[in-house]
């Protein structure tokens, strides 16, 4: 009798939710992300990088979406290469949609600077409440939307926390069908908060306070703060 090796896709012992290893088209790019977050000197997790690319494009590179026109490993749009375009060396449109090893390259950096760059918006913004991993789910929402859609949404928020946004926008197709999908692959438990809140300080023009990334215990002591006020 042939012994059947496990699938790796399936617990064998119920440990409770357990995040599952990425596909070898998806895993096979990682050497190239831990390489563009480390020349782009960005403190986010490799895993980060990889669950975006595994939900944009299952790790196929020069993937075109025939609706929206986004292309490449992370499904970037003509206006988000132009951006990228205007603070790095160029790179041509159809770079993101070949399927070449140095065009796979091209994309993941793309993608790498891209969410970095919401990463950015998001926290600067004094718009929204929460813990890091609550800003790594706002980023990732505005990454696949856009920065206007989200903001939207945040200001009709009596308390924007992402629990309080999600609770009102779980059905909005970002978050439905990237943001929730994304974080069933990555583990936030990864995010550095140190590492990533020094980042975003070098990163702001403003003075980015550790505080204005807030935890529930802040969040209580600006209510207490605010009340007293009236």
């Amino acid at each position: 009798m042939v012994a059947i090796p496990p699938d790796p896709n399936v617990d064998t012992i119920n440990l409770g939710p357990v995040k599952k290893p990425f596909k070898g088209s998806v895993e096979r790019w990682r050497s190239q992300v831990r390489y563009e977050l480390e020349r782009q000197k960005i403190p986010l997790p490799e895993d980060l990088i990889l669950s975006v690319i595994s939900i944009e494009s299952g790790g196929i590179p020069g993937l075109i979406n025939p609706r929206s026109n986004a292309s490449g490993l992370g499904q970037i749009m003509p206006i988000a290469l132009r951006q990228y375009n205007q603070y790095n060396p160029p790179i041509n449109w159809e770079v993101m949609r070949q399927s070449s090893r140095d065009a796979a390259n091209a994309q993941i950096r793309v993608c790498v600077w891209t969410l970095a760059q919401y990463w950015v918006i998001m926290a600067k913004s004094k718009a929204i409440l929460g813990t890091v991993g609550d800003l790594a789910r706002y980023a990732d929402c505005a990454y696949t939307a856009g920065q206007k859609p989200v903001f939207a949404r945040i200001e009709k928020l009596p308390v924007p926390t992402w629990k309080n946004f999600f609770e009102r926008h779980f059905d909005w197709a970002p978050i439905k069908n990237h943001t929730t999908k994304v974080f069933k692959l990555f583990d936030e438990s990864q995010l550095d908060e140190k590492s990533i809140v020094s980042w975003l300080k070098t990163r702001s023009k403003t003075l980015l306070v550790k505080a204005q990334i807030f935890t529930p215990g802040l969040i209580a002591l600006f209510f207490l703060v605010f009340a007293s006020k009236f």
